[in-house]
């Protein structure tokens, strides 16, 4: 029960970023083996000051709207400069880190720990609906 609980890096390797939004890595199945999966990062991903179709924004929100990726938004990529994948601490945490831009024209260094919502189910990376 842990194993779905925890980000998908517990039980993968290679972990990889390929085309600026496509992680790959080598899932662990079920019976142990190991099977390569991917998942688009533009589909579950997305930028909440540069989207094209941006986030409904109220006034409460205003303040948080400087460029940051936000889970269930799609095509982060489009409004992104300098991204990147960094396997960080002990644990392997998975960060994906970007220049987004803002709806002001200035750019915004954001990160993103894809483990938060990205997991292994039987051998597939999977957006979970952070």
């Amino acid at each position: 029960a842990n194993q779905l609980k925890a980000g998908f890096q517990t039980s993968s390797t290679d972990i990889i970023l390929e085309n600026r939004h496509t992680l790959c890595s080598r899932c662990q199945m079920p019976d142990g083996s190991w099977k390569y999966s991917q998942i688009e990062l533009n589909n579950c991903l997305g930028n909440n000051n540069g989207m094209r179709k941006p986030a409904l924004v109220t006034p409460l929100r205003i303040s948080n709207m400087l460029g940051k990726f936000v889970w269930g938004g799609s095509d982060f990529a489009d409004s992104a400069s300098q991204i990147h994948l960094s396997i960080e601490g002990e644990v392997g945490t998975p960060y994906l880190h970007a220049q987004l831009n803002d709806r002001h024209g200035s750019v915004q260094s954001a990160s993103v720990d894809l483990g938060e919502c990205i997991r292994n189910e039987a051998g597939q990376v999977g957006y979970m609906g952070c």
